[in-house]
């Protein structure tokens, strides 16, 4: 029928895709965006030798430039001639913990009036998200009683899920995670911040098809956990209004 032949047609075209594809990701993003899509895509791909690199976002930048990758996504825009720059997606970062924090899930926080100083992680220097966390600290934005600097997105997650320290992080980092009772998610209303990610290449080096199609499912499944987590703040906004009633 109709469907089985386009079908047919969709993995005869899926086979002239072949080549060797390296591919730079931010933490962030391996854990959240690459899981989803990776399964999918090696299948319907199987002429593509595809490597992932994650590092930080300078770091990233390097080797686009170098010619070490062919693209990346990074968080924050590089100052770099020859290269192709463009939005994929933005989130707000959230207020995470893990379950002795008495804290009240998905209840919107203002920091610091709402909250007592911190124990709080931050990534290393390297990392675009530190400078960000840094300047509300210092203009008193967020209260913080200790700073411990970590890399290694998976072991930050699971030392604030055991204690009582906290991560500010984009809500990707956690979203599979909401319902599990693992972590708790504040979303933070002040100070307001967001997180973009961009995608870069060389400008004489132009996206394959195997790079745009890898490229075009990561932005559908970060633009799909944005959605998912104001999908969240509705659900908890309606159920507190329900409580209140």
């Amino acid at each position: 029928g109709e469907v089985e032949s386009a079908e047919q047609h969709m993995r005869d075209w899926a086979r002239e895709i072949a080549g060797a594809l390296s591919v730079g990701l931010i933490p962030t993003i391996t854990k959240s965006a690459l899981p989803q899509v990776l399964p999918d895509y090696t299948e319907r791909l199987p002429n593509v030798d595809i490597r992932v690199v994650e590092a930080y976002s300078g770091t990233l930048t390097d080797w686009v430039v170098s010619g070490e990758l062919d693209f990346a996504i990074v968080t924050e825009p590089p100052n770099q001639e020859g290269l192709v720059l463009r939005a994929l997606s933005a989130e707000p970062l959230a207020l995470i913990t893990g379950p002795k924090s008495g804290y009240t899930h998905l209840a919107p926080v203002r920091m610091p009036d709402d909250i007592p100083p911190i124990k709080l992680i931050i990534p290393s220097l390297q990392h675009s998200l530190r400078g960000l966390i840094e300047r509300h600290i210092r203009v008193g934005d967020i209260a913080v009683e200790r700073l411990l600097e970590m890399d290694g997105l998976f072991g930050a997650l699971e030392f604030i899920h055991n204690s009582d320290w906290s991560g500010i992080l984009p809500v990707s980092t956690v979203i599979g995670d909401m319902a599990s009772g693992k972590f708790v998610v504040n979303p933070i209303v002040k100070p307001s911040m967001m997180i973009e990610y961009y995608l870069i290449h060389q400008t004489q080096r132009p996206l394959d098809r195997a790079s745009r199609e890898l490229v075009d499912s990561l932005e559908t499944v970060l633009k799909n956990s944005a959605a998912e987590w104001s999908s969240w703040q509705k659900n908890a906004g309606t159920a507190k209004r329900q409580a209140a009633e």
